[in-house]
């Protein structure tokens, strides 16, 4: 029996997810004219794949969106990856470092050279569905999907049809149309450049009927570059996102002075909003948004925390972190084991590194169990609910990690 779009889920890759997205995306182009013409032996196609659509997806991830279509019994049966308009392939592709790169970095080229000369867009990478679910739409709701997502950004998208059936069926439905010239491949096979700018949101809703929905947004847990730093989205709601900052930017006290402070008087944030605002240009801070931002009681001390502020830059709460990171309710309940931390199976998303790639401690803005004491999140993932002193030097102290908010 045909799997049908209605018996799926649409959903964000998670790197636990790289695996099996490798495998349906490999099955589906093992035989593929134009990436045939990059190795003819077939043995060594399906060994070089490998580490081929590891790469896209893993840019997809980190600099785009990974979406996948997963069935109750049979798991994994779809996946799409979408990567931002500046994202080149070919430095990339440098590092498969078989006896093949040179026409794999070939293909990157005619691929790139083909984009549109236009930002910004994001282009379909690739896309694949199993062959036991071929027939039954869910290759045009897997697309579909992030299309309304785009659509309700303004943004254009771009992709290049492997077949002219696929370009003049399932790609014209979604509204695409074609651009520019036919891409030609040495040993005879063709792509065909398609372009769709942005519709008004819900045009492609018919494709997309009865799914059930995982996420509210699939960009969220994406990777974006803002200045001079990659932000993780957290959270979009109409036109704007909620960043923070992927990495730990720098070590820094929560306040110069070992003094009872909140988050509204501290040093910090005095630095984040004049000192740090100021690294991005006038066209960066134009999308970053003021916001008001609440400095709820700490749950579990009762300590208060300060009023509201207005803030272009900020630190995450520990209600943020929670709501973000994964909630195990030890929040609410507080944890039977310990006294001072939150210590749960979300850990690991809670790690963060520094720009070196070193584990590293980050402040919070919620108040510790004293008023001279901040709460951060520890290396190892765990929330420091009783918090460490808020003057901490810089060679101890914990990392400084950014949010704020942008318009689209």
């Amino acid at each position: 029996m045909t799997l049908k779009s209605t018996d799926i889920t649409i959903r964000t890759a998670k790197h636990s997810d790289i695996d099996t997205a490798i495998k349906v995306l490999k099955a589906n182009f093992i035989n593929d004219t134009i990436l045939v013409w990059i190795i003819d032996n077939h043995a060594e196609r399906s060994l070089a794949f490998d580490d081929f659509f590891h790469m896209y997806v893993v840019a997809g991830i980190n600099n785009g969106v990974v979406n996948i279509a997963e069935a109750p019994d049979t798991g994994i049966v779809g996946v799409a990856v979408w990567l931002a308009h500046d994202v080149n392939m070919h430095k990339e592709t440098e590092s498969l470092v078989r006896a093949y790169t040179a026409n794999f970095l070939k293909y990157s080229d005619i691929m790139y050279i083909h984009h549109p000369p236009v930002e910004p867009f994001y282009h379909l990478a690739t896309t694949a569905v199993s062959a036991s679910a071929h027939g039954g739409g869910i290759g045009s709701a897997l697309i579909a999907y992030q299309l309304n997502e785009f659509d309700k950004l303004g943004m254009s998208t771009y992709l290049e049809a492997t077949t002219r059936r696929v370009a003049g069926g399932l790609y014209t439905r979604l509204g695409y149309q074609p651009i520019g010239q036919v891409i030609h491949f040495p040993n005879g096979a063709e792509a065909y450049p398609m372009w769709r700018p942005a519709q008004e949101p819900n045009s492609v809703l018919s494709c997309l009927k009865q799914i059930s929905i995982h996420q509210k947004y699939p960009m969220i847990d994406s990777i974006m570059r803002l200045g001079k730093y990659d932000w993780r989205i957290l959270d979009v709601q109409d036109d704007k996102a909620l960043l923070l900052c992927d990495n730990v930017i720098e070590s820094g006290k929560f306040h110069e002075r070992y003094e009872a402070v909140t988050w509204e008087n501290s040093s910090l944030r005095k630095y984040l909003n004049e000192d740090f605002y100021n690294t991005f240009n006038t066209k960066e801070q134009s999308k970053i948004i003021l916001m008001p931002i609440s400095n709820y009681t700490n749950p579990w001390f009762g300590t208060s925390c300060g009023g509201e502020t207005q803030d272009n830059i900020f630190l995450l709460s520990v209600d943020c972190v929670v709501k973000y990171f994964g909630d195990s309710k030890q929040l609410r309940n507080k944890n039977e084991n310990s006294k001072y931390y939150i210590n749960d199976h979300f850990n690991d998303s809670r790690k963060a590194v520094d720009t070196n790639g070193i584990a590293s401690y980050w402040w919070l803005r919620t108040s510790g169990n004293l008023p001279e004491l901040a709460v951060f999140v520890t290396a190892d993932g765990r929330i420091a609910m009783s918090g460490d002193f808020v003057n901490r030097s810089n060679d101890f102290s914990a990392g400084v990690r950014p949010a704020l908010w942008i318009k689209f």
